[in-house]
């Protein structure tokens, strides 16, 4: 409430008279609406199908790619998405691309599982919500530091649930 009744704090967040405007000043800064946006475009095109998905992040990469050619109008801005090549920010959106309903639910089947065992700690429980929020606004497995991360995730999670089960 507070964000859109105090003018300055409102102007920060980027909020104006109406919800199309707000998302047009956004997108200026904040490079996940124009992402997501391709990536839902994506999904709407014929070689993707959505049960399996796309067949490689090579086709999702070059997606990404005619997808801020054609849809960003300012010209430094989609020549920094060119260069970057950003990928989806979002490892669910990311994981529905390459793996489609199949992919994107095992991986959800999983969470639900984890959330299931360990919803009585408090530890556990609060390290699985951060990885959701986290996976939310970052594509951390398509980079080699998100497997180190998954990894220490589970060595965790793993670790306390042996000395419950001791």
């Amino acid at each position: 409430m507070i964000v859109l009744t105090n003018k300055n704090i409102s102007e920060r967040f980027f909020v104006k008279s109406n919800l199309e405007e707000s998302l047009k000043v956004a997108s200026d800064y904040e490079p996940r609406i124009v992402i997501w946006n391709c990536a839902y475009s994506m999904t709407k095109k014929s070689d993707y199908n959505s049960l399996i998905g796309f067949k490689g992040y090579k086709e999702i990469s070059n997606n990404f790619l005619e997808c801020y050619a054609n849809t960003i109008e300012n010209i430094s801005k989609k020549e920094y998405f060119l260069t970057e090549k950003f990928n989806s920010h979002n490892q669910f959106i990311d994981l529905y691309l390459i793996g489609g309903l199949i992919g994107l639910g095992l991986f959800v089947a999983f969470f639900i599982k984890l959330f299931i065992e360990v919803r009585k700690n408090f530890f556990q429980t609060a390290i699985i919500v951060s990885f959701l929020l986290f996976f939310c606004v970052e594509n951390i497995f398509y980079r080699q530091f998100g497997c180190y991360l998954v990894g220490i995730f589970i060595l965790i999670l793993s670790h306390i649930k042996t000395k419950i089960n001791e």
